[in-house]
């Protein structure tokens, strides 16, 4: 098959949640821009599987969010935790400071599932910074430490946060401990409700939430997989 030159200004490689995220964001803001990746789908089973609200309030802010909930969902409005035989719950999102306050965190996995919603997060803020330089032909090394300074703080802090909860919650309950106790923190939050509107905010919003702010002055987007 003969291959076709093609000269474009920015190249991503990965076609995952948060390149397509970040293409759409930069051909939206007039960026020559093609994403590579070799599949033509990947398994849900352990990425892209999860939606938070911070994510949800960015759908809403590009005009698509009404399309992407007509896609086969499941709805969780509150998390819990199973230990033994007790069910704890820990994480209330109908409380949360967004525009989508009907619809929480979909399918939730393991130590909040906040892998893609981060990604996506990270995608968003480098689209911020990065494209009018690109546009411009004048991107240097100092616009990416930009992105890498803004995101660097969220990164670690959550980490930090899903170690803690492995070491502390997870790793207890999986060594199979008889008659194991839930942590003082989870008893807490399963006792006093309004307490869960903070891990709540934790997970489904996040350290530093990004919002769109390049500009949509390109709508063609172009799907050429082969």
């Amino acid at each position: 098959m003969a291959v076709e030159p093609m000269s474009v200004r920015c190249c991503i490689a990965g076609g995952g949640p948060a390149g397509m995220m970040l293409g759409l964001l930069l051909a939206r803001a007039g960026v020559a821009t093609v994403v590579l990746e070799r599949h033509d789908d990947f398994l849900r089973d352990f990425r892209g599987d999860t939606i938070h609200p911070s994510t949800l309030e960015l759908m809403y802010e590009l005009g698509v969010l009404e399309e992407f909930l007509k896609l086969p969902h499941q709805e969780a409005r509150e998390l819990s935790a199973q230990i033994d035989d007790r069910s704890l719950p820990f994480a209330d999102f109908r409380h949360l400071p967004t525009r989508c306050k009907w619809d929480a965190a979909h399918a939730m996995s393991p130590i909040g599932g906040v892998g893609i919603n981060l990604a996506i997060q990270d995608a968003v803020a480098a689209a911020n910074l990065l494209a009018e330089p690109l546009r411009l032909g004048r991107l240097t090394t100092d616009h990416l430490r930009l992105v890498q300074r803004r995101r660097e703080l969220p990164t670690r802090v959550t980490q930090r946060l899903q170690v803690l909860i492995q070491r502390r919650v997870i790793t207890r309950i999986l060594s199979g401990a008889d008659q194991l106790e839930p942590p003082l923190l989870l008893r807490l939050l399963a006792r006093f409700p309004v307490l869960r509107r903070l891990p709540a905010r934790l997970i489904g919003v996040g350290i530093r939430p990004e919002h769109v702010t390049t500009p949509a002055v390109a709508v063609g987007v172009r799907d050429e997989r082969r």
